[in-house]
């Protein structure tokens, strides 16, 4: 049996490039590899990123805390945090206190592309990564999508 090769987004970064397009075949890694990427980007240098799919009904908060449920949170932060919680709009990493509470720090965010006009004026400071899920599809695409994604 061959060995599976997963997706590798190491030489696409060392490109410094604005804009970074992943293409390939259906469950090579692109997605996990992205979702390890951007949660390292925010541990090493405090880069915060924004989880966009096209459609509202797409970014409810259990479809996006599903979203990073294959990511080992525990494992890639080193045992500091527990797991991936989402709330009003916001993606954090959190643990739990001996209490039970969570302690939760932003690292992200998740919005639709549908409803850019009501992010237009939002301020996004330490934000630098964007992951656009699913961009191609076999349904409909925003009228101007390249420019409400711009």
């Amino acid at each position: 049996m061959a060995k599976l090769k997963y997706y590798d987004i190491t030489n696409l970064k060392s490109t410094n490039a604005q804009y970074m397009m992943l293409l390939g075949k259906r469950a090579n890694g692109k997605s996990y590899q992205v979702k390890h990427t951007v949660i390292e980007d925010f541990l090493n240098d405090g880069i915060k990123f924004i989880y966009l799919r096209r459609w509202q009904r797409d970014i409810k908060t259990a479809a996006v805390e599903k979203y990073f449920d294959d990511v080992d949170i525990p494992k890639v932060t080193k045992g500091e945090w527990e797991g991936i919680y989402c709330w009003q709009g916001s993606i954090y990493l959190y643990k739990l206190n001996d209490k039970g509470k969570k302690i939760k720090k932003e690292i992200g965010m998740y919005c639709a592309l549908n409803e850019a006009e009501r992010y237009k004026s939002w301020a996004f400071v330490g934000f630098g990564n964007i992951i656009y899920e699913e961009f191609i599809t076999d349904q409909a695409y925003l009228p101007n999508e390249p420019t409400r994604l711009q």
